[in-house]
């Protein structure tokens, strides 16, 4: 939406130096971003005071200060943001045919270091900053709301230092404040709690095409670039990125990390607890890859001991680009943050408990869990052909498997992070494979889990069940699904 209205403020600014005079206008400019809310129209801006400037300079420098009042208006929804710079890209105040001039503080700096013969401002407090040049236009103010007694006025206060060294004259430069209508959030942007997350906060973050790979933090409807942002489980505070892809779904782009603790109970408040409104697991989460060892694959469910929530740390913390073990995450560009490895859980945790609760209600071993560990709003994914969704087949169905899509190194965040075979307890498949539970409630076998392998470039595929595969006792990642 283009905005119709531009308000120009002519202001007279002077300065005697000497027998000479200094003049500089303001100019007040208003913009409207696109996606601004349609009550953005109401934008207005207005600028109360002068900068007429009077100076007697003496030896050492005469320092002398105005404040202007400039007050948007605007019942845009997400509120405003107030630019200044100079009409010139020097940002220095020159008299017209010399060669010398008032110039711009290069740091902030105190009113009484000020170097003579400049100039500068400030927004509150005592330092005096740099006048922005016409290419790097500085944000003096911004708010997330209309406008209201508060947030509206912003006091530029504009200083001036000048000694009798500088030569009579008449200097000047303009300085340009810019009001922009700040773009309404949309969707996902619009929360930042993973417990906050609903069909209808998804629905309404902008779906990217298969081929989008840029990663785009900014609320947008370019469908060209993946919708990212970060938000906290409120259960512990950790953060993790999120994002939108092609198949419709907003995925956490990070793996879970809760801790798990036998003394403390999840509870339906924040946890995906639905069929009961808490769940305490069996174990604390802890740093052995042993704890996962337990009955082998000839167990049967009614075995107690196939049903223990087991919940361990990573020893190795990072993939960079989700294959090489690192210390650190490479970048901090939104694509690599993802690198970080997830805790190992068993089925079991995973779906809290909700394995054995199925299959002894309902002695169905192709039940979809109704339970899970992930926050609130989120689920596991299903891959499922008579119950729930398919989630793992559709999202490769968003991308074509049959490509090779380097899933791993640009912006799906899955990562190689191996499997916790539970028959001895040791780390499998680092770097080359890579294992995320789903939300079925089998039996012993784990039906429903999904995972990635190294081929030429990374995919992502999904395992079906048979006796060689895993088993619920096995440890593997945990990545959630919005509801």
């Amino acid at each position: 939406m283009k905005l119709k209205k531009k308000l120009v403020h002519a202001l007279p600014l002077t300065a005697i130096v000497g027998f000479s005079g200094l003049a500089i206008a303001g100019t007040a400019i208003i913009k409207n971003n696109l996606s601004a809310s349609a009550d953005s129209e109401s934008l207005a801006m207005n600028i109360a005071g002068n900068l007429n400037f009077e100076i007697t300079p003496e030896v050492g420098g005469t320092y002398a200060e105005k404040t202007i009042a400039v007050t948007v208006n605007t019942g845009n929804s997400a509120g405003y943001t107030l630019y200044m710079a100079s009409k010139n890209a020097t940002a220095n105040a020159m008299d017209e045919g010399k060669q010398d001039g008032i110039t711009t503080v290069s740091t902030p700096v105190s009113k009484s270091n000020m170097p003579i013969n400049s100039w500068g401002y400030n927004v509150g407090g005592d330092m005096i900053n740099p006048i922005p040049g016409k290419d790097n236009a500085e944000a003096i103010a911004t708010t997330d709301a209309p406008s209201n007694d508060n947030n509206k006025t912003t006091n530029v206060t504009v200083g001036v230092k000048v000694a009798p060294t500088l030569k009579s004259g008449n200097y000047s430069n303009i300085l340009t404040f810019t009001a922009t209508a700040n773009t309404a959030c949309e969707g996902f942007y619009c929360i930042d709690k993973m417990q906050d997350m609903t069909p209808a906060v998804c629905a309404a973050t902008t779906t990217p095409l298969a081929s989008a790979r840029e990663v785009t933090f900014t609320s947008t409807s370019d469908n060209t670039k993946i919708p990212r942002t970060i938000l906290t489980d409120t259960r512990d505070n950790k953060k993790y990125l999120v994002s939108k892809f092609a198949d419709g779904k907003c995925w956490m782009s990070q793996s879970l990390e809760l801790e798990l603790s036998s003394t403390k109970a999840l509870t339906s408040a924040d946890t995906d607890l639905n069929t009961k409104t808490t769940w305490t697991p069996d174990k604390n989460t802890s740093n052995n890859l042993e704890d996962f060892v337990g009955p082998q694959y000839y167990s049967y469910p009614e075995d107690e001991e196939v049903y223990t929530a087991v919940s361990v740390r990573p020893t190795t913390k990072y993939l960079t680009n989700g294959v090489t073990p690192a210390s650190a995450p490479s970048t901090n560009d939104g694509k690599s943050e993802w690198e970080k490895i997830g805790y190992y859980s068993s089925h079991t945790a995973a779906i809290a408990g909700s394995n054995k609760d199925v299959i002894d209600v309902y002695d169905d071993y192709d039940q979809d869990a109704k339970d899970s560990i992930c926050p609130k709003g989120w689920r596991l994914p299903y891959t499922s052909y008579y119950y729930g969704t398919d989630d793992a087949y559709n999202f490769i169905a968003a991308y074509d498997y049959n490509n090779d899509l380097d899933t791993i190194n640009e912006s799906f965040g899955y990562n190689l992070g191996g499997t916790v075979y539970s028959s001895d307890g040791t780390l499998s498949g680092l770097s080359s494979a890579g294992a995320y539970w789903l939300g079925g409630a089998s039996d012993t076998y784990y039906k429903y889990a999904s995972s990635i392998s190294a081929k030429k470039t990374a995919q992502w595929g999904y395992l079906f069940s048979t006796d060689s595969y895993g088993y619920i006792m096995d440890g593997a990642q945990i990545r959630c699904i919005a509801r």
